[in-house]
C-alpha cells in the first residue's frame, strides 16, 4: 500500500488514543446517539452499521447498551488502532 502523506500525525493520534478508556468516549457516543434518534428510534431491535470504526469505541459502547452493531474498518491506520 502506497501512502501519499506524512504518517507522523497519524502515529501521534494513535499514541494519544492508546491512553483513553472506553468511558472517555461516552460523551461522543451520547452525541452520536442523539443525532441518530432525531431520525430513528434506537432500542434493542435496532441494527447499526458503522463504516470506519477506527479504534472501535462506537461498536463497543453500542454493545454495552445492548444495541446490535457491526463495524468495518478498511484503512490501515484505523486498523492499527485496534492493536
Amino acid at each position: 500500500m502506497k501512502v501519499h502523506y506524512d504518517l507522523k500525525g497519524v502515529e501521534q493520534y494513535l499514541r494519544q488514543q492508546q491512553r483513553l478508556t472506553i468511558n472517555d468516549f461516552m460523551p461522543q457516543f451520547v452525541s452520536v446517539m442523539k443525532r441518530i434518534q432525531k431520525y430513528k428510534r434506537v432500542d434493542s431491535e435496532t441494527r447499526i452499521l458503522e463504516i470506519g470504526t477506527g479504534a472501535g469505541w462506537f461498536p463497543a459502547l453500542c454493545e454495552m447498551h445492548i444495541i446490535c452493531v457491526k463495524g468495518e474498518e478498511k484503512s490501515m491506520q484505523g486498523a492499527l488502532e485496534k492493536d
